[in-house]
């Protein structure tokens, strides 16, 4: 059997968070984004995209736990790319998963897309 050890992830791959027209101020929503099984992400690049009404942040799971990778989350109607050579700890983007998470700043007047985009590969680990 000729298994794969790595699979590239396409830049500008993407997970969309919706909110739609009347949801109410405070309220959150999260998407986790997980790997193939038996692989871990190595992402080089997360490019985070707010709309008018909504803030976000992005979890990183690894085998440390969960982290936030902004200590303030990105606030709305903003477009900012989050690269991993920017970070002191490059490790922490080798991940088990990620989750996209958003939280209505006001009472939503339209349907919201907080977008999500990255790139990177899937791995194997210890190979």
């Amino acid at each position: 059997m000729n298994r794969r050890y790595k699979y590239y992830i396409p830049k500008g791959t993407q997970v969309t968070l919706e909110f739609s027209n009347g949801v109410v101020s405070g309220a959150e929503a999260r998407l986790d984004v997980y790997p193939k099984t038996g692989y871990k992400f190595k992402i080089k690049y997360f490019k985070l995209t707010t709309p008018p009404e909504v803030e976000a942040n992005i979890i990183l799971v690894n085998d440390k736990g969960e982290q936030i990778l902004l200590a303030i989350p990105q606030d709305e109607d903003t477009v900012e790319v989050y690269d991993y050579s920017d970070f002191d700890d490059e490790e922490m983007f080798y991940l088990n998963s990620f989750a996209l998470y958003a939280k209505a700043k006001t009472n939503i007047t339209a349907t919201r897309d907080v977008v999500l985009e990255f790139g990177g590969v899937m791995e194997i680990p210890y190979l």
